[in-house]
């Protein structure tokens, strides 16, 4: 029982250090996000006069607050659980989506690669579901590879002749034990 108890507890510790780890990522995302839109932001105060630059530099504030939208949305999926709503979306939006929160959580020791058979294949899913599995699993893979090491994502259509149907398979691989 007590090492029963002692297994829980790591669990716990594992999963709140993930945690802290992937708000520090988060968080430094964000902040270069900030500094994106505040310094965009002066540019475009200093150059009123000057209409293309002026236009760039909205163009990049508003860029910049688009990703800070999707950072923020990524961060309440994975903070809190959410009725599921299926839509159809690419594997590029899912997989890449992910890209920029995964890029801080896992520091330089990891390297994460994507191989997509057919990016602009759709599939039908909770988005939020699917990035939220993608993440435990790539924490999971993290976990097992003190050292380092290589998570690959794959993602390949297969059709089933025999039932009239098609979806697409996901796997991650990584190099740890």
């Amino acid at each position: 029982r007590d090492r029963n108890d002692l297994r829980e507890q790591l669990t716990q510790v594992q999963k709140m250090k993930a945690i802290g780890e992937l708000a520090g990522g988060i968080a430094h995302d964000f902040n270069n996000l900030l500094m994106v839109i505040d310094g965009f932001g002066r540019r475009a105060a200093a150059n009123l006069g000057d209409q293309d630059v002026l236009q760039e530099s909205l163009d990049q504030i508003l860029q910049a607050g688009g990703r800070g939208t999707a950072l923020t949305r990524q961060l309440l999926v994975f903070s809190r659980r959410q009725v599921m709503e299926k839509a159809v979306v690419t594997v590029a939006e899912v997989i890449y989506g992910i890209r920029g929160l995964v890029k801080h959580t896992l520091p330089e020791k990891y390297e994460i690669r994507f191989y997509l058979e057919n990016p602009n294949a759709k599939i039908e899913t909770d988005p939020n579901e699917f990035i939220q599995a993608l993440l435990n699993l790539i924490i999971n893979a993290r976990d097992a590879m003190a050292e380092g090491g290589r998570i690959v994502i794959t993602s390949k259509c297969t059709n089933d002749l025999e039932n009239d149907s098609r979806w697409v398979q996901f796997s991650i691989r990584d190099t740890g034990h």
